[in-house]
């Protein structure tokens, strides 16, 4: 599987390679989970922007 990747494909953390595309999908794992955590509190604080947010999860 690693045989097309290049050494500088992959990222070193804490002892563990990681391919760009692994990374590329746990950043955005990452703004999703940060992103539900504000859409929450944007929606108990009745924000407008939370309504914008509802709008494009439909």
């Amino acid at each position: 599987i690693e045989d097309g990747y290049s050494g500088a494909d992959f990222m070193s953390s804490h002892g563990y390679e990681l391919s760009r595309e692994a990374r590329a999908q746990a950043d955005l794992k990452f703004t999703y989970v940060i992103s539900c955590q504000i859409y929450g509190q944007q929606k108990q604080k009745k924000a407008p922007e939370a309504a914008d947010i509802a709008l494009l999860l439909q």
